[in-house]
């Protein structure tokens, strides 16, 4: 009957458990490589060259939630459509066509006033697994729309890609610096 060797059969356990954890960091650094890799979200064409600097600046001083009309009071913030917009641009029935070749971006929205609406890109995206409500980050939390989608009255052309990357780690901090839940059943369903 062979005697039992107790340091043998812990040298064995050692070297498979480092060939374990030398296997695990190998694939956790291709995972890190894998991420740093991925390539930007698409870029995402908008149907109409939208000035959201002429609209919110200056003199016109629109606020977000005119032409965003959910934003307060659903889960999602909505997207204008041509009813929208008609409620200022009304004239463009009325243009000639030789006026409305000097502002292509209305000659680009009276395409759509035939149709009632306009097809525009989605630029953010959740996951189907998580619950995200603009009326709860906007009416009840008091948040600006600048701090998750960035200060929009810069941009003179629609946004074709994120202005930053919400990822969870971005969420959750910023849940933690303003003392909101952290459950996941907050955001997870």
């Amino acid at each position: 009957m062979p005697k039992s060797n107790p340091t043998g059969q812990l040298r064995r356990r050692l070297e498979s458990w480092r060939s374990s954890a030398v296997a695990l960091a190998l694939l956790g650094g291709l995972m890190q490589f894998a991420l740093a890799c991925s390539p930007a979200p698409p870029v995402v064409v908008q149907p109409i060259a939208f000035d959201h600097h002429r609209h919110t600046a200056g003199k016109d001083g629109i606020q977000c939630t005119t032409c965003h009309t959910s934003v307060d009071r659903e889960t999602f913030a909505g997207l204008p459509q041509v009813d929208a917009c008609m409620n200022c641009h009304a004239i463009i029935t009325r243009m000639s066509p030789a006026k409305l070749a000097r502002k292509p971006g209305l000659a680009q929205l009276k395409q759509f006033v035939p149709v009632g609406w306009i097809p525009w890109g989605r630029v953010y995206r959740e996951p189907d697994y998580v619950f995200f409500s603009h009326r709860r980050h906007v009416t009840v939390a008091k948040l600006e729309c600048a701090t998750c989608h960035g200060d929009m009255r810069q941009l003179s052309a629609p946004p074709v890609r994120p202005a930053m990357e919400q990822t969870m780690n971005w969420c959750v901090n910023c849940h933690e610096q303003r003392r909101a839940s952290t459950d996941c059943i907050s955001c997870h369903r």
